[in-house]
């Protein structure tokens, strides 16, 4: 099955800077059916596998910007994996720096007791931070895959502590530590400085720091540790915010009266439609009409006379 990224953006209240988010769903393997096609279903590479980053981006204006490269990559949850080995008797208890996170007891054959391991630790999960799932990649369904709630490195290189009786054995080592923890979210900030590079000096630009509205072409590009890409994504977005902005400080002048104003002005009402017109637009894919609507719109607030003596 192949990967179906899936990402969104949103603009701050001062326009000058983006929020890119990725929202490909990750697969739970406590709750298989709510990620089909994401990170880590079956075929695809798991958040771990995935080694770089690249964006496309095609600007309102036709700028464009290829294999821009933030650095981004999602955060990831500190880990360890256990195999119960042997047995046919006998108890396994698990403690991660120190804090006891599950038991089970040996029950029908390994694969059920690592199967009751895993409800163990899930179930005081929400006490002790610590979760878990079974690995299917392994055939034999004993290996378990332990994994902290919260994303980043403060859980990284705790001592596990594996505690067995009976004929129960497992792959537990004295020297064990959690590990791949790393810091990061889903998200990133992007500014235009993220963009233009020191030949291209986004401070020449008029709307500096603002980005312009529009419609926005990016590209997201996902590669595997090995520098593969894996697949990529590309979607439009329609920004408004400077054109909101004008329309706001339009109003906001009406209303302090000092323009002495007391109906609302006829033609803020038809910039107002034509905004909407543009969303509009932008919705039905008409692209060209959209992105010709919301300049209209800003250049007539940008010139708009409130007739104030």
């Amino acid at each position: 099955m192949a990967l179906e990224l899936d990402f969104d953006i949103c603009i701050s209240e001062c326009c000058d800077k983006l929020q890119f988010c990725d929202n490909t769903c990750v697969f739970d393997p406590n709750a298989p059916v709510n990620c089909q096609d994401g990170y880590g279903s079956i075929g695809n590479p798991t958040l771990s596998q995935i080694g770089s980053t690249l964006f496309n981006w095609i600007l309102p204006d036709g700028t464009t910007f290829n294999n821009v490269n933030p650095l981004f990559l999602q955060g990831l949850s500190a880990s360890y994996s256990l195999q119960i080995t042997g047995g046919v008797s006998g108890n396994i208890a698990i403690a991660i720096n120190s804090t006891y996170i599950g038991t089970t007891f040996f029950m029908t054959d390994l694969a059920g007791t690592a199967s009751n391991l895993v409800t163990s630790i899930n179930s005081l999960g929400l006490g002790t931070g610590w979760f878990a799932y079974i690995d299917t990649t392994d055939p034999t369904l004993t290996t378990i895959v332990i994994y902290n709630g919260s994303v980043g490195t403060a859980y990284n290189n705790m001592s596990v502590l594996v505690d067995t009786d009976g004929t129960m054995t497992t792959s537990w080592l004295v020297t064990d530590l959690t590990a791949n923890g790393r810091d990061g979210s889903n998200c990133f900030d992007v500014e235009l400085t993220d963009l233009y590079s020191a030949t291209q000096n986004p401070c020449q630009l008029t709307n500096y720091p603002n980005f312009t509205d529009g419609v926005y072409t990016i590209t997201y590009i996902v590669f595997n540790t090995d520098g593969l890409e894996v697949n990529r994504k590309t979607k439009k977005f329609f920004i408004d915010c400077n054109a909101k902005k004008c329309l706001k400080t339009l109003i906001k002048t009406l209303l302090d009266d000092s323009c002495g104003c007391s109906e609302p002005d006829p033609r803020i009402v038809m910039l107002r439609s034509k905004l909407d017109a543009a969303n509009t637009q932008f919705e039905e894919c008409l692209y060209d009409c959209a992105q010709e609507t919301i300049e209209s719109v800003n250049k007539q607030c940008r010139n708009f006379c409130l007739d104030c003596d």
